[in-house]
């Protein structure tokens, strides 16, 4: 498998998937549906190829609907699976920006040493405008995990509150650009290929 995999989208439709979360005044770039067609306008603009649709709800009926009609640049959707040999996946990496950064540093480094953990690049657009500490975060998240067990994600259709995806995505591109050409790949496809067993 080539190409970008964003590892983190959301698709909701509020008939049968309300978000409550959202709310209209704050939160109005995002108070309607977001289904295939979207995701397939955002892949566009940011150069992806496929995506991992990841739940916004909590409910075996919203994985059972997001299965039956994923849409054709879905790669996989994340839901209910069988435990035997699970990989855990850590969101944006462990929310690092609503932590203490000693603290997350710390938690990230042990979540690390486990080598069934994977963690995503993802849920960070707001921190675009904090480029020291978005470039430290990453590099601790490099070195502690590898970039074999990292992967992007754009959190879309979130990140439209903060910069957007195709600015995060920027902001990816330039964070991991001192890697090598494989590193690189593997944070913008491989890991998540493998992780979710995409192609297998």
């Amino acid at each position: 498998m080539t190409g970008v995999i964003d590892a983190h989208v959301h698709l909701w439709d509020r008939a049968t998937d309300p978000q409550p979360r959202i709310d209209p005044q704050t939160m109005a770039a995002i108070d309607r549906d977001f289904g295939a067609a979207d995701l397939e306008r955002m892949l566009d603009d940011t150069g992806g190829d496929t995506a991992v649709v990841v739940q916004a709800g909590n409910s075996i009926a919203e994985t059972r609907r997001l299965l039956a009609g994923p849409g054709p640049r879905t790669a996989a959707v994340v839901g209910w699976i069988d435990l035997t040999g699970v990989r855990f996946v850590l969101d944006h990496l462990g929310g690092a920006a609503d932590s203490a950064d000693d603290d997350w540093e710390t938690g990230l480094r042990a979540l690390a040493a486990q080598p069934n953990v994977h963690a995503k690049i993802s849920g960070l657009a707001g921190l675009v405008t904090d480029p020291a500490r978005l470039r430290r975060m990453v590099g601790v998240a490099v070195e502690a995990f590898g970039p074999h067990r990292l992967m992007y994600g754009s959190d879309w259709p979130l990140a439209c509150l903060s910069t957007g995806p195709v600015v995060w995505r920027t902001a990816v591109d330039q964070l991991i650009g001192e890697l090598s050409a494989g590193e690189r790949t593997a944070i913008l496809s491989g890991t998540a290929a493998t992780c979710y067993r995409l192609g297998t």
